[in-house]
C-alpha cells in the first residue's frame, strides 16, 4: 500500500500544483504539509479530507488504498454546488457497501423524526400530547409497566435478571 506522503506527492504532480498552493487551498500550515509530504506525520482525518478536496482526489486514494484515484461524487450531470460538510457525506456513504448504506439510511430516516436534530427553521411535527398514565399519578407508581429485553442474555443471566425483577415487585407490595 502506497503511504500518504507519496499520494500527496503524486497528487501534487498530476495537478501540476506546488506545495505553496496546497497550503493556500487548504488552509493547513506550510509546516504541517511538509511534514505530511515528508512522511514525518500523517495528517488527521480532517486534513485528509482538506487535501484530497484541494488535490481533487479521492480521499481513500489518498489514504494509500487501491481504489482510482478519482472523486467518487457523481450528480448524474446536474451542477449541484455541495458544501465540504455535505461532500464528506456523499463520499463516505460512497465508500459503504449496500448493507451499510442502508444502515445509514435507516439512521439518518430516525434522526430526522427526532425534533432536537431538526433545524429549527425546518417545520416540525408536534406529536399528539399523550394521556397521563395511571403510574404517573402520585402513589400509583406501583402501577408503572416494567419492560425486559433479553438482549441475547443465557438462562442463567435471565434467571437472575428476573429474580430482580421479583425483589422490586415484591418490595413495592410491601409499600
Amino acid at each position: 500500500m502506497e503511504t500518504i506522503a507519496n499520494r500527496i506527492k503524486q497528487g501534487l504532480a498530476i495537478r501540476n500544483m506546488k506545495q505553496a498552493d496546497l497550503v493556500e487551498k487548504t488552509k493547513i500550515g506550510k509546516s504541517s504539509i511538509s511534514t505530511y509530504i515528508s512522511g514525518a506525520y500523517e495528517p488527521k482525518q480532517r486534513n485528509i479530507y482538506k487535501i484530497a478536496q484541494a488535490l481533487d482526489v479521492n480521499e481513500a486514494w489518498l489514504m494509500g488504498h487501491d481504489v482510482p484515484m478519482e472523486r467518487e461524487i457523481s450528480t448524474n450531470n446536474m451542477n449541484i454546488d455541495l458544501n465540504d460538510r455535505e461532500n464528506l457525506l456523499l463520499n463516505n456513504f460512497n465508500k459503504l457497501n449496500e448493507l451499510g448504506k442502508l444502515k445509514l439510511i435507516e439512521y439518518s430516516n430516525d434522526l430526522i423524526e427526532t425534533p432536537k436534530y431538526i433545524e429549527e427553521n425546518k417545520k416540525i411535527i408536534e406529536l399528539p400530547k399523550k394521556e397521563k398514565q395511571i403510574w404517573e399519578e402520585s402513589g400509583k407508581e406501583h402501577l408503572m409497566p416494567i419492560a425486559c429485553h433479553d438482549d441475547n442474555l443465557t438462562d442463567e443471566e435471565k434467571a437472575i435478571v428476573n429474580e430482580k425483577i421479583n425483589e422490586i415487585l415484591n418490595n413495592l407490595d410491601k409499600y
